[in-house]
């Protein structure tokens, strides 16, 4: 029996087509029947795929709900005829297999281009591939471009070559098996990926500048927020009111409302909600390092709070996480993260409010597809009205999250191209000089990332430990900057670790032994605790300190990164001299020290006195 899409069928005729699938691929049999299917709420079952059909259909709950339709299609059309049978097989092993979601769609589509390759060279069953036949793929991906007219990257030549391996698998137990491609190599070789390479991240940081500047934008918008929900309601109520009306006199009493509270138009009050919601997901995704599709897995009120043993409360977002098969997953945030999150639910609350009739009206129509995908999405706090799509409401998707937040970052005046994935690095920096005592702005929304990972998490095992995993990357990533830093010879030093590090400089020995400078400062970092004291670079890894004097201590670095707080303390110092009558003996004496500090200091930096002095002079002059 042939079935189509949205048949509904019983739990026994379920696991009946499940068992036969599982046998047929065992027994490397052909199989006609079912492949995908979907589980409702009251038990029964939905087709979605049957193995003639030429699309199949992914189940929704394989995949983030952000995920929009046509990324869960494998489409079995773009494969050459003779391959169409081939390429089924292999995407109902893999089915089978228990993958599950864009790691299914993904291996499709890098064995859609292979199959192509293999038909286009008169190749059109997969028994003729030899080894000669894949290093000449390899060969040819090598020389392809992609579709941004560049090379293709190792990383990329290594998934399509891995499709190669991939198909010798799925067709070992089959009349079209061939040869292992290469037997005494493998993807990652031939693609020349470097598996144990040292290198830098490729995703950029979010200037600190920027982050702040956007983020204290965002932070105004939150800080109106209790006035534009107000309004917005008001607004709801007009058009509920008034729905008797025809449009016009609705739409002259909304803009009169509005421009009471200082708007031109309805749209430009519009255009205000929907920075505050950007604004509300650029605080989410910048104080707890969470994906943007974990941010559009959050439901309304997903979130609570407990006290440590000192009576000190933490704060936790939960969502489902794709890298933990979407379990539920905690994020520690700061109070003002909640903020943000119950902002977004209450905006959010018409949409689930609509959902919820669009869900009873696809019920009793028997449209179940609808229904279900209604009852999967009810509780989301980022809905969209999907207009393309008769006004049905979706969660909102990674590239319209991405396009609204690079809108926002223009709106607060940051000439920066942004990109979600560059939040979560950010963040695991700004966590990491928290940890070395370096952070400049706002510390106040990363201090609860003061304790250490272990005790983070006893406080809730549910915490995305892989984010710990890039917080330590970056802590590292920090001290081999600040290290590779000091051993530039064009950087100015001082204080009681300046001899040693100049040494160090020039020890070309050193750097054989470890067999690359690269090395050397991976490895020399590990062995070394850095952490800021403000004015200097502190390396001292036991109990002692000499009381503030760091220029003088043996366990310290000031490098001209430390140059302005010098700056700003002798700036004070001067001003203090010019009042130095009313402090008395002491307090003179002190400030004289303390100039005579600076100066030293500022000089060995290799800054001009006499200008600082003078900018300092004029800056007074002006205030």
């Amino acid at each position: 029996m042939q079935y189509k899409f949205g048949d509904v069928i019983s739990k026994a005729a379920a696991d009946s087509s499940n068992l036969r699938l599982s046998q047929a691929i065992n027994d490397g049999t052909p199989y006609t029947g079912i492949v995908t299917l979907q589980k409702t709420i009251n038990g029964t079952y939905i087709v979605l795929s049957d193995y003639h059909d030429m699309e199949w259909t992914l189940p929704e709950s394989w995949f983030p709900k952000s995920s929009k339709p046509y990324r869960r299609q494998l489409n079995f059309n773009k494969v050459p005829e003779c391959y169409v049978d081939v390429a089924k097989h292999c995407a109902k092993i893999d089915i089978q297999s228990g993958h599950r979601g864009s790691t299914i769609v993904v291996k499709y589509k890098t064995l859609q281009v292979l199959l192509n390759y293999l038909a286009s060279q008169n190749i059109r069953n997969t028994s003729n591939i030899t080894p000669l036949v894949t290093i000449q793929y390899v060969n040819h991906l090598k020389t392809r471009n992609s579709y941004k007219g560049k090379r293709l990257s190792a990383q990329m030549i290594t998934m399509y070559l891995r499709a190669v391996e991939y198909l010798h698998q799925c067709m070992t137990k089959t009349e079209q098996s061939f040869p292992h491609p290469w037997p005494d190599s493998s993807a990652y070789i031939l693609a020349g990926v470097r598996k144990h390479r040292i290198g830098k991240p490729k995703t950029l940081l979010i200037p600190d500048e920027v982050f702040s500047r956007v983020f204290k934008f965002a932070n105004s918008y939150l800080e109106r927020s209790t006035k534009l929900l107000k309004l917005q309601d008001i607004d709801t109520a007009i058009k509920k009111d008034y729905s008797h009306l025809s449009n016009e006199p609705i739409w002259q009493r909304r803009t009169a409302t509005l421009k009471r509270q200082g708007y031109d138009s309805v749209s430009s009050f519009y255009t205000d909600i929907l920075l505050l919601e950007s604004a509300c997901w650029w605080i989410i995704l910048g104080t707890t390092g969470i994906r943007v599709h974990e941010l559009c897995e959050i439901e309304a009120d997903n979130h609570y709070s407990k006290l440590d043993e000192y009576g000190e409360r933490y704060y936790f977002i939960v969502s489902r996480s794709l890298k933990t098969g979407y379990q539920l997953t905690s994020w520690l945030c700061p109070e003002i993260a909640i903020r943000a999150l119950d902002v977004i639910t209450c905006l959010s609350a018409p949409l689930r409010d609509a959902l919820d009739k669009q869900q009873k009206e696809a019920v009793s129509r028997g449209d179940h597809i609808t229904a279900e995908r209604a009852e999967r999405v009810r509780r989301s706090c980022l809905l969209t009205k999907n207009k393309d799509s008769y006004n049905t409401i979706d969660v909102q998707d990674g590239r319209t999250i991405n396009s609204r937040l690079r809108r926002l970052v223009k709106a607060a005046g940051a000439d920066w191209h942004y990109s979600s994935h560059q939040s979560r690095r950010t963040f695991a920096h700004f966590v990491a000089h928290n940890q070395l005592g370096d952070l400049r702005y706002l510390r106040d929304h990363y201090k609860h990332w003061s304790l250490d990972m272990t005790s983070l998490y006893a406080l809730d095992e549910a915490l995305d430990l892989e984010l710990f995993t890039e917080i330590n990357n970056s802590y590292k990533e920090v001290g081999m900057n600040i290290l590779e830093h000091w051993l530039n010879d064009n950087t100015p030093i001082t204080g009681g670790l300046k001899t040693r590090i100049i040494a160090l400089r020039n020890k070309e020995d050193t750097v054989k032994t470890y067999g690359s400078r690269k090395e050397m400062i991976e490895i020399v970092s590990d062995s070394i605790i850095v952490r800021s004291t403000g004015i200097a670079w502190c390396t001292n890894d036991s109990f002692g300190c000499s009381g503030g004097q760091c220029e003088d201590c043996n366990h310290s670095i000031i490098d001209d990164s430390r140059q302005y707080h010098w700056e700003a303390i002798y700036a004070q110092q001067l001003e203090l001299r010019a009042i130095s009558d009313q402090v008395g003996p002491g307090g003179s004496a002190t400030i004289e020290r303390t100039i005579i500090r600076c100066e030293k200091v500022l000089s060995e930096l290799g800054a001009d006195i006499n200008e600082i002095k003078k900018r300092i002079t004029e800056h007074a002059k002006k205030n």
